[in-house]
């Protein structure tokens, strides 16, 4: 708590660039609160449509009613702490979380002002029973813990689903019909990873939801979401990032991150 009070008065001090996506989240707390809709309108500078569950906003809340730029820095903080929150859950060595918030997710992550780490983190500390509805949160991030629920809490999973979306739904009415149509051209824009790809990645993500199934390891099911997903962006792959550095030494880590930020630098030059 200590460092993300001294993070978000730091970052909320220092003009950091930037902040385009939180300025979707915000507004669409906003929104929220004034009753209005969320889906079928442009929000933030950049014009943009929200297409997340409802009850993303619920996590946003807080940050969401501050002024923009301190929401901003309180996000931005929260990511990184939780970055070394899920390293640490994976007893990931101190390079190797080092590693991770020197990578260019989470720099994709703070300047736009992403979540995808909040999300992930706490997807990884719900109980599995949470999972079915947490899949859906930001697919392109968690849908690959669908795959792990123990059949032991499906049903329990199932009732929690029904539960959260008849409440979602009494409060914005049919909303994942507004968010359907909503345009998708955000699936062909310059940011979309996978672009002229998917489903060719597919095969991958399914292949790391198999480890998972037998090794009974977590770190694979966060790795796979974004591979299932014909839209995904920088900011989603923190999670293959942390799996993947993790099942290397500090040094081989290391290496794959210069050659991840050469190869970022190339695509940006030419």
């Amino acid at each position: 708590m200590l460092a993300t009070l001294v993070l978000t008065v730091l970052f909320a001090s220092i003009p950091l660039p930037g902040g385009d996506d939180w300025e979707v989240f915000r507004a669409a707390v906003q929104r929220t609160i004034h009753r209005q809709t969320i889906y079928g309108v442009k929000l933030g500078t950049l014009q943009t449509n929200y297409y997340y569950p409802p009850w993303v906003l619920v996590l946003l809340l807080i940050p969401g009613l501050l002024p923009f730029n301190w929401g901003l820095a309180l996000t931005r903080a929260l990511s990184l702490i939780l970055a070394v929150v899920i390293a640490w859950r994976f007893r990931t060595s101190l390079i190797k979380q080092i590693l991770a918030l020197l990578s260019p997710p989470m720099l994709y992550i703070m300047l736009h002002g992403q979540v995808d780490v909040l999300i992930l983190a706490i997807m990884i500390f719900l109980p599995p029973s949470w999972w079915l509805i947490g899949s859906i949160t930001k697919p392109q991030v968690t849908l690959a813990f669908l795959f792990g629920i123990p059949r032991k809490d499906w049903l329990r999973a199932v009732l929690i689903a029904a539960m959260v979306g008849l409440v979602s739904f009494l409060i914005f009415g049919p909303w994942p019909l507004a968010l359907l149509n909503q345009p998708r051209g955000i699936i062909y824009l310059g940011h979309n990873i996978w672009g002229g790809l998917w489903p060719y990645n597919v095969p991958i993500g399914l292949a790391l939801v198999f480890f998972a199934t037998q090794k009974q390891d977590l770190r694979f099911i966060v790795a796979a979401s974004p591979f299932f997903m014909p839209y995904a962006a920088m900011s989603s792959l923190i999670g293959p990032w942390i799996t993947l550095s993790n099942l290397l030494e500090d040094w081989q880590a290391a290496v794959v991150l210069i050659a991840w930020w050469a190869a970022s630098f190339y695509r940006f030059l030419f």
